[in-house]
């Protein structure tokens, strides 16, 4: 795992070659992580706007390390509505074009 995080795509300098790459790699990850806590119950949210020197600072990175994506976990309070989708959510008939604006 600590070689995964101590790739040189995750450089600070975002014009280094492979940048994008590791982003893509990383958010990869994510996702099956995400799906895995899902599965044994722990709720999750992707969170990728935030401060990346705040971040390193609390969690003591070296500089050389760009954190990308956050990923915090936990019991959830409560059981989802499972029906929630369905209530003040456009049609998609409104939202989706079909290579068309009428």
């Amino acid at each position: 795992m600590g070689e995964f995080f101590n790739s040189t795509n995750f450089s600070t300098k975002k014009k280094q070659k492979g940048y994008i790459g590791g982003c893509q790699n990383v958010l990869c990850y994510q996702d099956a992580e995400h799906l895995v806590m899902l599965l044994i119950c722990l709720a999750t949210c992707w969170i990728c706007n935030f401060n990346p020197q705040k971040v390193r600072e609390i969690f003591n990175l070296p500089e050389h390390i760009e954190p990308v994506v956050l990923l915090p976990l936990g019991y959830p309070l409560d059981k989802a509505d499972v029906d929630r989708h369905d209530k003040g959510r456009k049609k998609i008939e409104e939202i989706v074009h079909w290579e068309k604006f009428s």
